[in-house]
């Protein structure tokens, strides 16, 4: 399996043993194990009109700067809705990892939509979790592998299977 926004062997294109995906991006015959889910914001720059606007809606979205996550699994999604609403983004830039689409969202490019959990990491950028459209998207990530688990990867898939039966994906 290769990975392309993963560690320096999976970067490289070199096979790795196991991966954290979106269930939506398992290979064929690869087993998944759900970790955990998680929502998706609008996450804009600090001094951006949107960060300080009382209540935002996709339809805002129009015309304003964007930041395209282009290996998102949701980006078909995203485009499908904004058409009947007439929603046309300005793309700046075109990026293959939200870690890109954060740091470009704080130099000011422009707005971006992302996982929830990876924005509210960092202090310089304004994550909103209110837009109306974004609230029932969501995606399950977990660990993927071949399904033939040995050494390390074995231990691991032990500890994911305990954290997993303690109910991290309760509600899901």
């Amino acid at each position: 399996m290769h990975s392309d926004d993963a560690g320096d062997a999976a970067t490289l294109g070199q096979p790795v043993d196991a991966d954290l995906v979106a269930d939506t991006c398992v290979p064929t015959g690869h087993v998944f194990v759900p970790l955990w889910e998680e929502q998706y914001a609008l996450v804009v720059p600090p001094d951006h009109p949107l960060a300080i606007r009382e209540a935002v809606a996709l339809q805002d979205l129009h015309g304003v700067a964007f930041v395209e996550r282009t290996h998102c699994e949701l980006a078909a999604s995203w485009h499908a809705g904004m058409g009947p609403l007439q929603v046309v983004p300005d793309v700046r830039a075109r990026v293959r990892s939200e870690e890109w689409a954060l740091g470009l969202v704080a130099a000011g490019v422009g707005v971006t939509i992302a996982p929830l959990h990876l924005a509210r990491q960092r202090d310089d950028v304004v994550v909103r979790g209110d837009v109306p459209e974004l609230q029932a998207a969501k995606r399950r990530v977990g660990l993927v592998h071949s399904g033939r688990a040995e050494g390390t990867l074995a231990e691991v898939l032990r500890v994911c299977e305990a954290w997993v039966a303690g109910g991290v994906l309760a509600g899901a």
